[in-house]
C-alpha cells in the first residue's frame, strides 16, 4: 500500500549496532538521588498503523514522557514477557479499515535508579 514501509528502527539506541552499552554509568558528580531520580525516568512512546494484510507499519508519532512504575499484568508467569507484552499495546478505540490497527509501544529511555513494577493480579469482567 501506499505511504507504508518498513519501520526504521535507527531513532532507538537499542536497535542500532553498540559499541559500548546504551545506557552508559554517570559520573559520580552527576549523581544528586533526589526523589525524581530515583524512582522516575524517561520513555518514548511511538503510536504506529499496522496494517494486518501486508503486515508493514506506518510511524505516526514519537512522544518522550515520564516514566513512572511500570503497570504490568500478570498471564505468562515470567516477569520478563509480561513486561515486554505490556509494552506494546494495541488502541482498541481506533477506528479505521478493517485491515488496520493502531498500536502503542514504549521504550525506556532514560531508566531511574529505582525500577518500580505494579503487577495487576486481578482482571475485572465488565
Amino acid at each position: 500500500m501506499p505511504g507504508y514501509s518498513q519501520v526504521d528502527d535507527s531513532y532507538f539506541n537499542h536497535a542500532a549496532t553498540q559499541d559500548n552499552p546504551p545506557i552508559a554509568p554517570r559520573a559520580y558528580e552527576n549523581h544528586n538521588n533526589t526523589i525524581y531520580e530515583n524512582f522516575f525516568g524517561s520513555h518514548i512512546t511511538v503510536t504506529k498503523l499496522l496494517n494486518k494484510e501486508t503486515m508493514l507499519e506506518k510511524v505516526i508519532s514519537k512522544h518522550c514522557q515520564k516514566m513512572g512504575p511500570i503497570m504490568v499484568d500478570i498471564e505468562n508467569g515470567h516477569l520478563m514477557d509480561d513486561w515486554e507484552q505490556s509494552s506494546r499495546t494495541e488502541v482498541s478505540d481506533y477506528k479505521a479499515g478493517k485491515s488496520e490497527v493502531c498500536i502503542n509501544e514504549s521504550w525506556i529511555k532514560q531508566p531511574p535508579n529505582i525500577v518500580v513494577f505494579n503487577l495487576n493480579r486481578v482482571k475485572y469482567d465488565k
